[in-house]
């Protein structure tokens, strides 16, 4: 406890230098600090945006129909639906479960017609599980036990028609005769998705069932978990479920691969970017140190000659270099709390921004920040000042007595 006390004291016999570092290591934690709660905070907007959008927690869907995804294999559908996803809501961990009938359509109007990627969905399960109609710019979202027909901006456009107007919707169904239908358009939503928005339209599961021969059937059916429901544990619970009956679950990643790729490389090159921005911070605290042990050789030496151990001399330079690393961490935390609480309650707000997003990153970003993240920056900026202490002290504690005392320190 002595030495620490002699450790804190001698921060102030140079303030600063000692301010200096102190504001240095500070801001390194800091930026520690903000760089755990922004990569965290980017990969949970990212794929919450995901999840919420387009694939839920979990997906199950017919043994074999992933090795033919490309067809939109209609006789790989789940035959009885509503029993599975019954059965599936029953769990405590379940939140909702929405049927889907994915299909290759095609959709015209006067003014010419488009092949697209059909999706029925069943309107109020689907909005339980997803944010999907609060997509919906014009118009409204498919009447629950009615008839109707969502399309994006850019397709409507395409064809020339607006909400309440009749399209013609024709599909392949599963005995491969061609069948046709009239819907009105109930809205028109942009999901700023360009891949969506240009090549998916919405339709009423019972609809779609009729049109594609399929009553009762589903191709897969999404799964929204409860908050803090592990997807693992969930993954397993409802593959116990599904045994024996020829369906199979899937995690959301499975359906967002190239989504989870990018945005794992851009997690990448942040941590690049942060780590070499504190490395920076840790080389001035070593340069630093290393300055203020050199000014000192002469105290060490006589230090030396009065009876303290080499050890101890180590220990009161590491003491001083602890010192300035707590005061460093208060600093950094300060500054770090403030942008986290900022990010967590108020975030960045892209609704305003023309530019659009390649991913479905919502309008606000937020941060996720833990307290983990507090007590490993303030040990890091421990760690670091230890670290850029201990090689110059142990050089000089070496340092012979005479030598230490006729040394001349410019």
């Amino acid at each position: 406890m002595g030495l620490f006390t002699m450790g804190l004291r001698n921060i102030t016999r140079n303030p600063r230098r000692s301010a200096l570092n102190i504001i240095a290591l500070g801001l390194g934690v800091a930026v520690m600090i903000i760089g755990l709660g922004w990569i965290r905070g980017y990969s949970t907007t990212i794929y919450e945006g995901v999840k919420k959008l387009e694939t839920g927690d979990l997906q199950v869907l017919r043994r074999g129909y992933l090795d033919q995804e490309r067809r939109l294999p209609l006789d790989l559908s789940i035959p009885d639906a509503a029993a599975v996803a019954e059965r599936i809501a029953g769990e405590p961990f379940v939140m909702a479960v929405a049927p889907r009938v994915d299909f290759s359509a095609t959709v015209g109007s006067a003014a010419g017609s488009v092949r697209v990627l059909g999706r029925a969905v069943d309107p109020a399960a689907e909005a339980r599980v997803t944010t999907t109609p609060l997509f919906v710019r014009q118009g409204a979202w498919i009447p629950s036990g009615g008839q109707g027909l969502l399309i994006g901006e850019p397709l409507a456009r395409k064809l020339g028609v607006k909400v309440g107007q009749l399209v013609a919707l024709s599909a392949i169904d599963r005995y491969s005769v061609e069948n046709f239908v009239e819907l009105p358009v109930s809205g028109i939503f942009r999901f700023g998705l360009t891949s969506l928005d240009e090549n998916l339209i919405l339709v009423d599961l019972a609809t779609a069932r009729q049109l594609l021969g399929i009553p009762g059937a589903a191709t897969r059916l999404v799964v929204r978990l409860k908050a803090g429901v592990s997807e693992s544990s969930a993954l397993a619970s409802v593959s116990g479920l599904l045994h024996g009956t020829g369906d199979t679950a899937y995690p959301w990643r499975r359906f967002a691969p190239v989504i989870v790729s990018a945005t794992s490389a851009d997690a990448g090159g942040f941590w690049i970017i942060f780590v070499v921005i504190f490395l920076l911070v840790v080389i001035g605290i070593v340069n630093s140190m290393s300055m203020a042990v050199h000014e000192r050789t002469r105290e060490i030496g006589t230090l030396r000659a009065i009876g303290i151990r080499r050890s101890q001399l180590s220990l009161l330079f590491l003491a001083e270099a602890a010192s300035i690393a707590l005061a460093a961490a208060v600093v950094g935390c300060v500054l770090g709390g403030l942008f986290a609480w900022y990010m967590g309650a108020v975030g960045v707000d892209f609704s305003s921004t023309p530019l659009e997003m390649p991913i479905p990153f919502g309008h606000r970003f937020t941060g996720d920040y833990r307290l983990s993240d507090f007590l490993l920056a303030s040990a890091v900026s421990l760690a670091s000042a230890l670290t850029g202490a201990l090689l110059p002290t142990r050089r000089a504690a070496r340092l012979g007595i005479p030598r230490a005392l006729s040394a001349r320190v410019d």
